[in-house]
């Protein structure tokens, strides 16, 4: 269920559409739903769920610190969808 959750939080910053404020809102719920998934896909020992996950968390970060720059391409999880 949180995969599906983290999904539609990636999607809505990516699609450019909130203010800085609002991104940095739905970076910290983004972070906390990736928080709950890899404890579960560590405990289960999901390893490629795991990189692809943490990647998602690096670009989420990104985001909570750097607002305008959300959408940089070093941080592209886009096919990392587990």
């Amino acid at each position: 269920m949180d995969r599906f959750r983290i999904a539609s939080l990636e999607k809505l910053i990516r699609s450019r559409a909130l203010t800085t404020v609002q991104i940095q809102s739905a970076s910290n719920e983004m972070l906390t739903k990736l928080d709950v998934y890899l404890q579960g896909a560590r405990r289960r020992d999901h390893r490629d769920e795991c990189l692809a996950y943490e990647r998602k968390r690096d670009w989420a970060r990104c985001c909570l610190e750097e607002p305008g720059k959300y959408a940089d391409s070093r941080f592209d999880t886009e096919e990392a969808t587990g």
